[in-house]
């Protein structure tokens, strides 16, 4: 089943659950060795936007065009260079691509 964008937030509403926040997936990544990441990337509930420390891509029009209309993906995946496995990068897809590999974790709501 592929989920994406509103599906995993229609998901964890059912559940009672919710998604995390980038800032939530960044301090578990960083800080918890049993959070296990970098099978698939991870949905979150927060836009994709600027923020405090963040730095463009050098490739501008990798990241900047795309600022508030898409969803922050975190993590990696299987197929993701190895370069960019890093608890602090992130990601931005559209819901209706079925070649990213992404998944998504819940959180207590």
């Amino acid at each position: 089943m592929h989920l994406g964008g509103p599906e995993p937030e229609a998901w964890c509403r059912g559940a009672g659950r919710r998604l995390p926040s980038e800032a939530e997936w960044e301090l578990a990544a960083g800080t918890r060795p049993e959070f296990r990441w970098g099978q698939v990337w991870e949905w979150t509930a927060s836009r994709f936007l600027p923020y405090p420390g963040f730095v463009a891509h050098p490739y501008r029009d990798y990241s900047a065009p795309w600022f508030s209309d898409r969803y922050a993906l975190r993590g990696a995946s299987r197929a993701t260079a190895p370069r960019m496995v890093h608890p602090r990068y992130r990601n931005y897809f559209t819901p209706e691509r079925n070649d990213i590999h992404a998944g998504f974790r819940s959180c207590a709501a």
